[in-house]
């Protein structure tokens, strides 16, 4: 059975509400570009399509570009769940030489943006590590987590799924791995 995130994704729309992307950090006007599927732009679904490239999340600084070629944006849009390579090599040529997260929604409104790294076919972690669709709480980051575990649980697979977690003193998601984590 094929289970489409997105379907899942309507308390979480109903509770964290759309906002328009933050556009405080476009340097480039191509940041509003809406890719396509040539383009690397696909809809999370479980089971995942094929060619998912696995890795997993820095663990420190050192570790953030190793852990870039296997990092996906992942955006609870409208009425979809679009993730893509950050890196899609070969697919697109944009100015800032990566993806953003308006890239996968054309710069509309949408709810809650962030990175994502399939550990394994049964292994998914994320963070809110997005300066366009921040996650406003520790709590809208976690509603992600669970939409994703349910969806995946929908399709009749059982995976882990976590969320890297809540830096409470600066209120932001944190986007490496630490003892923070919290897996639903």
């Amino acid at each position: 059975m094929l289970a489409y995130v997105s379907d899942c994704c309507e308390d979480h729309r109903e509770k964290y509400p759309e906002r328009a992307p933050n556009s405080a950090n476009v340097k480039y006007e191509d940041e509003k570009y809406q890719i396509g599927q040539n383009e690397g732009l696909f809809e999370f679904v479980f089971p995942t399509i094929n060619g998912i490239i696995f890795g997993a999340p820095p663990s420190s600084i050192a570790d953030v570009n190793q852990c870039n070629s296997s990092k996906y944006l992942w955006v609870v849009a409208l009425t979809t769940f679009p993730a893509a390579l950050e890196n899609p090599s070969n697919k697109i040529t944009l100015k800032g030489g990566r993806l953003t997260h308006t890239n996968l929604t054309g710069g509309v409104n949408a709810h809650t943006a962030g990175e994502l790294w399939f550990c394994d076919s049964r292994t998914i972690m994320i963070n809110g590590g997005s300066s366009r669709y921040t996650p406003r709480s520790s709590d809208e980051l976690l509603s992600v987590a669970q939409t994703i575990k349910s969806a995946a649980e929908f399709a009749g697979y059982e995976v882990s799924v976590a969320s890297l977690g809540w830096d409470d003193e600066s209120n932001r998601p944190i986007r490496m791995r630490t003892e923070k984590e919290i897996w639903v």
